[in-house]
């Protein structure tokens, strides 16, 4: 749903409350029933950090009529005037409107009676004003804010009831949204609150200058990310469980750890909120971030926990593929820059970590079709010839199961099933490589340290490739055998093994914050998650 000026709302099934976020710069009020498809806002509350200008009056927003005993204060460090227009009409102004005094006044004007704190502020501070409506407000009105100094204004208000309105008690169950947020030099500035009852929120910031995203519950006076006292507070990736049912990732106060990174971070709560939490950021120099969000990404979705177990598999199964498909597919080429950032080495930005291996390799050292040691090229976990997809933009390049691997140990893997068992690689170079990898003529064995992780991509493209339109045609199973045909003629028809075995290393090993980690980036990158990392115990639902 869209609201003007780039200022955006998570409604959630309580009436009158809801998550607002807003820029600094173009910060608007927001009473709901902004767009067509938008619910009507009955009552509500808000907050936004409006810039104030030296000299000039800003637009702080829109105010409709029919609002019921609405209240608008302003609070900032700097001398401010709240103006305000209804028309050509002039209703609070300084000079020459219907409310003009130093002190608190209220006077009746077209109906509306309207209380104004006065030009002097509220006798503690002149950056302090209010403004109140009696009953609800019979016009139209303009907010300003007139400054005479530059600086900052934090604007709060409510309004207890809408002329005409019934709450309709429906909320939005999923959801997404941006806007510009100010940053500023050593200060914390509120994003936003995150209401109790959404589920699966993230919320990413990018800024060309150095942040660190805060988050707390304040409910309970605990603060949950924050560098130093924190519950979460490390540089690098961090993943929590805060609630029954409810974990936090965190990318790390270092962002995506590459140079000029640093102000790339972003935060993933799996599950339902209990309590509402704030989300609050640091800035270590003046800017502007750019603020990306979305909330109940798995909403819909019914488990047999949820329905007995009755008919559950296709059911599921047909829901999470409607959910991943669609993605934001990439050229083989875009590829290789998606991967240096997916698979970044954790403990040195200019390297990235193979697959199987696990070695760390530098970055420049791609495969240019060259030879030698440490080159890293691009693994089709899935592989391409089974189903014979190739390097199409789709299966052949959805990083979700495209993997930086050693060149060698890659070869070796060639197009073979998933098992347990084998011998140790055939060739030297890969052997020294990886030498916990197994594999027999048909089968390969990775070491333990990914055998969920591949378990999880497989199973995933087999839930996102099911034959419809998304999906180019391409149909792809997994089965409990190996030996399974690849080639051409497997065109848009791919299996691959062995399923008991996958379903077994998915169980015995959970995820990493290795995925965790990938799959929020990619979820930035193509605009879907793997939910076999979200939600493992779905395997055993679906591949039964």
């Amino acid at each position: 749903m869209f609201c003007p000026r780039i200022l955006w709302l998570f409604k959630i099934g309580t009436i009158g409350s809801f998550f607002l976020f807003a820029t600094g710069i173009s910060s608007q009020f927001d009473f709901g029933g902004g767009g067509d498809d938008a619910l009507l806002e009955c009552s509500g509350s808000g907050s936004f950090q409006q810039q104030i200008d030296q000299g000039n009056a800003v637009v702080v927003g829109k105010i409709p009529s029919g609002l019921i005993d609405l209240e608008i204060s302003m609070k900032s460090n700097q001398d401010v005037d709240i103006q305000l227009t209804s028309g050509a009409k002039n209703v609070i102004n300084w000079e020459d409107g219907v409310l003009s005094s130093d002190i608190e006044e209220t006077k009746v004007w077209n109906g509306d009676t309207i209380t104004y704190s006065g030009y002097n502020g509220d006798e503690i501070n002149l950056g302090n004003e209010y403004v109140f409506f009696r009953d609800d407000t019979q016009n139209a009105y303009t907010m300003y804010a007139f400054g005479y100094q530059s600086g900052y204004a934090n604007v709060t208000y409510s309004w207890t009831g809408r002329k005409g309105c019934t709450p309709s008690g429906v909320p939005d169950g999923s959801g997404s949204g941006s806007f510009s947020q100010s940053i500023l030099l050593d200060d914390v500035v509120t994003v936003g609150d995150l209401p109790a009852g959404l589920t699966d929120i993230y919320v990413r910031l990018e800024s060309a200058v150095d942040i660190d995203i805060q988050l707390y519950d304040e409910e309970v006076d605990m603060a949950i990310i924050k560098w130093q006292t924190g519950l979460m507070k490390g540089s690098n990736f961090e993943r929590l469980q805060y609630e029954d049912g409810v974990y936090i990732e965190y990318s790390g106060y270092k962002g995506e750890q590459r140079p000029n990174s640093f102000g790339n971070e972003y935060v993933y709560i799996s599950g339902t909120l209990p309590r509402t939490l704030t989300l609050k950021v640091l800035g270590y120099a003046a800017g502007q971030a750019q603020v990306t969000y979305s909330w109940g990404y798995y909403n819909g979705v019914t488990t047999s926990s949820a329905d007995g177990g009755g008919g559950i598999q296709n059911n599921l199964k047909t829901n999470l593929h409607n959910i991943i498909d669609g993605h934001t597919e990439l050229s083989y080429n875009q590829c290789w820059e998606a991967l240096q950032r997916t698979d970044q080495d954790e403990s040195n930005p200019d390297r990235v970590t193979a697959l199987y291996s696990r070695l760390s390799i530098p970055k420049t050292n791609r495969d240019k079709g060259n030879k030698g040691d440490d080159v890293w090229n691009r693994e089709h976990v899935w592989a391409k010839s089974h189903g014979d997809f190739g390097t199409s933009m789709g299966a052949g390049t959805d990083i979700h199961a495209l993997r930086v691997a050693d060149k060698t140990v890659n070869s070796e893997r060639s197009s073979k099933d998933f098992n347990v068992g084998g011998t140790p690689l055939n060739k030297d170079e890969p052997q020294k490589d990886c030498p916990t990898c197994k594999e027999t003529n048909n089968t390969f064995e990775p070491p333990d340290v990914v055998k969920g992780a591949v378990a999880r991509m497989i199973f995933y493209m087999a839930v996102r490739y099911n034959g419809d339109s998304n999906s180019n045609g391409l149909t792809l199973n997994v089965v409990d055998t190996v030996g399974t045909p690849y080639g051409s003629d497997t065109k848009d028809n791919g299996a691959i093994g062995k399923l008991s075995t996958l379903k077994a290393w998915n169980a015995q090993f959970p995820p990493s914050d290795e995925e965790y980690n990938r799959n929020n980036l990619i979820y930035d990158i193509q605009g879907n998650r793997n939910p076999f990392i979200d939600h493992p115990e779905w395997v055993d639902e679906i591949f039964s």
